[in-house]
C-alpha cells in the first residue's frame, strides 16, 4: 500500500479478469485528509481558485458547519455534464466524517472586483455592455464610456470607465447633446 489507510472497496476478486489501467482496489489513505468531490458550472468555475475557503454540510450532521479549502480544479469540463470538479479538502478533526457522506459546499471566492453601482438614469445610450454616461469634472460635464456588468434593483454596476470619487450626471443629460458642456448650476 503507499499509505497507512483503509481499503474501501475491493473491485476485482480472485480470478477475475480485469483490463489494463481498471483499478482493482478503492483505497483510502489516512493521513491524506478527507475530500469533498463538487460540480461547478463554467460560469462559476471562473471566480474560484485553489486555495479559496469553503463551508461544508454533510446530511448526517446537518447542525455541523465543517471549513475546507480548494485543493484542485479540474483542467477541462466533463464531456457529459459540463461542469468542472472541485476538489474540496475538508476539515475534519474530529473524525466525524466517513467516506461516501453527501455534502454540500459554500465558496468564498478571493477574487474581489470593485465594480461601481450608478443609478439606470445616468445612461445616456448603450450597445451590448458598454454605455455612455456624463460625469462632472471641475463644471464640465464630459461624457464618458463605461462598461456594464449588470441591472441590479435599478441600479447599474459598471465594472470599467469609472473613478473613485467620479459624479455621475443621473438628470437632465438628455437636454445634452455632445461630448462636454460647461455647467453652471450643479
Amino acid at each position: 500500500a503507499p499509505a497507512n489507510g483503509i481499503v474501501q472497496k475491493v473491485l476485482v476478486q480472485e480470478n477475475e479478469m480485469s483490463g489494463p489501467g481498471n483499478p482493482a482496489l478503492i483505497f483510502g489513505a489516512d493521513n491524506k485528509g478527507k475530500v469533498l468531490i463538487a460540480n461547478i458550472a463554467d460560469a462559476d468555475v471562473v471566480k474560484i481558485a485553489v486555495g479559496d475557503s469553503a463551508s461544508l454540510h454533510f446530511d448526517p450532521y446537518p447542525e455541523s458547519v465543517f471549513t475546507g479549502h480548494v485543493k484542485e480544479i479540474a483542467g477541462m469540463a466533463n464531456p457529459t455534464t459540463g461542469t468542472y470538479e472541485l476538489k474540496i479538502k475538508v476539515n475534519d478533526s474530529n473524525s466525524q466524517l466517513r467516506s461516501g457522506f453527501i455534502g454540500s459546499a459554500s465558496l468564498k471566492s478571493s477574487q474581489v472586483y470593485k465594480w461601481k453601482e450608478i443609478p439606470v438614469e445616468a445612461l445616456v445610450s448603450s450597445e451590448k455592455r458598454n454605455g455612455q454616461v456624463y460625469i462632472l469634472e471641475d463644471g464640465v460635464a464630459k461624457k464618458r464610456t463605461v462598461k456594464i456588468e449588470r441591472l441590479l434593483e435599478g441600479k447599474l454596476i459598471v465594472s470599467e470607465g469609472l473613478s473613485e470619487g467620479d459624479k455621475v450626471v443621473s438628470s437632465g443629460h438628455h437636454r445634452l447633446t455632445g461630448d462636454n458642456f460647461k455647467v453652471s448650476n450643479q
